[in-house]
């Protein structure tokens, strides 16, 4: 069993003591279990589209991550397309839904006037490598979470399953077991699909540029994972999310100036961030109801209003400097971006003496997900300054206004 407790805490924010009770109670029902030791690293992401989308999205992600197109498959309900970076990193699975009338998702995203524009357009959830998946479901089972047959898979030498939906995020949790050696995916046991030689070769002229352009080297693979959610889900998401998989609560930092706390999860099992990305939940520090009271700003419950609860964004590390460099990494890889038609909320934010660069993309038109990109100088472990997480939060609040007002399905990125 690991024995990794106690966790280190960082931040300012203060928790409930509802909270704090139930973080203790949480860590020593799965210590009881040996869930840490069940649960490994994250093995994969998942973000469905519209098949209308796919391409362009995947096109998209060529230019502006470190992901490389692998391969299609698809059965009776979706056709999937898998990217890779390498054995070590998270795989990035992309679907589309073949007959709409099956989806369970289009029901909360019609509940949110900026996400009915796409229905069936969400980041679905991660997916978690585990040593025992027969034990993990009994274990979890066995504790209240429930399980979805959609794309359960139980026969042959991979084995996946993945829970309903959060109420508190919208997102899943899934996850898969196969035999040691070469990573596997529970979508290899379906057909593949072919895809036109014309596209793949589109793909690789992608990244041919993107190699031109000296960034190819500088796009690391993800460094985080962020979901937005309403002010009275934060600390439920986080306590969920730490009864379902092996990380632990790292800490929250308080956005005063935004209304917002940003607040951090992270592996227990000591993987690299590369390996097993940190999982972060942004809120309100007070719901909108309250907004003409506490006259502040409050850009994450109007994301969450316009868009449902759901992923924000997936941030992207950025290489280190070389030495005697005089442009940062980061600066190199927004303007070569910028030059290609691919735009950003604000300007670079942060310096090589805070610690910290960091910047966001404009959202997606395909997949409603941004873009981040962080370098991280001198050794400096955190995920962001309070200064720049406050500009970077307050930006994305004017994008998702905008987004809601009409700009939704504005350009495209393939012309």
């Amino acid at each position: 069993m690991s024995l990794l407790r106690p966790y280190k805490r960082f931040g300012d924010k203060k928790n409930s003591p509802y909270f704090e009770e139930y973080l203790t109670k949480i860590y020593d029902w799965r210590d009881s279990v040996g869930l840490v030791d069940m649960v490994q690293e994250m093995h994969s992401i998942v973000v469905e589209v519209d098949e209308s989308d796919r391409h362009a999205y995947i096109e998209e992600l060529m230019i502006m991550t470190p992901y490389h197109y692998v391969k299609s498959f698809e059965n009776k309900t979706f056709i999937y397309s898998l990217l890779e970076i390498g054995e070590k990193n998270p795989g990035f699975v992309i679907r589309s839904r073949k007959n709409h009338s099956d989806s369970r998702f289009i029901s909360m995203n019609m509940l949110s006037p900026a996400a009915m524009t796409k229905p069936y357009t969400r980041y679905i959830g991660e997916v978690f490598r585990v040593s025992d998946i027969d034990e993990l479901q009994k274990t979890l089972s066995g504790a209240g979470v429930e399980f979805t047959d959609e794309d359960q898979v139980s026969g042959g030498e991979v084995k996946f399953i993945r829970t309903v939906p959060s109420q508190y995020t919208w997102n899943t949790i899934a996850y898969i077991q196969y035999p040691k050696g070469k990573r596997q995916y529970y979508l290899e046991q379906n057909p593949e699909h072919i895809e036109d030689e014309a596209w793949i070769e589109k793909l690789q002229g992608i990244k041919n540029l993107q190699n031109e352009l000296g960034i190819g080297d500088l796009i690391q693979p993800i460094d985080h994972l962020a979901t937005r959610v309403l002010h009275q889900d934060r600390e439920h998401a986080i306590l969920e999310l730490l009864k379902t998989t092996s990380y632990h609560y790292w800490g929250s930092y308080d956005i005063a100036d935004q209304n917002s706390s940003t607040n951090v999860t992270r592996n227990s099992n000591k993987f690299e961030e590369y390996r097993s990305p940190a999982k972060v939940f942004t809120a309100a520090n007070t719901p909108h109801y309250v907004d003409n009271i506490v006259h502040l700003p409050s850009p994450t419950e109007a994301f969450v209003r316009n868009y449902g609860k759901r992923m924000h964004h997936i941030a992207y590390s950025v290489a280190d400097n070389t030495p005697g460099q005089d442009v940062d990494n980061v600066d190199k890889v927004v303007d070569a971006l910028k030059n290609h038609d691919v735009e950003f909320l604000l300007k670079v934010i942060g310096s090589s003496e805070e610690g910290l660069k960091q910047i966001f993309s404009r959202t997606s038109k395909f997949s409603f997900l941004i873009t981040e990109y962080v370098q991280r100088f001198n050794g400096f472990q955190g995920f962001f300054t309070k200064k720049n997480v406050a500009f970077l939060t307050k930006a994305a609040g004017e994008d998702s206004v905008l987004k809601s007002e009409g700009r939704v399905g504005e350009g495209d990125l393939s012309d």
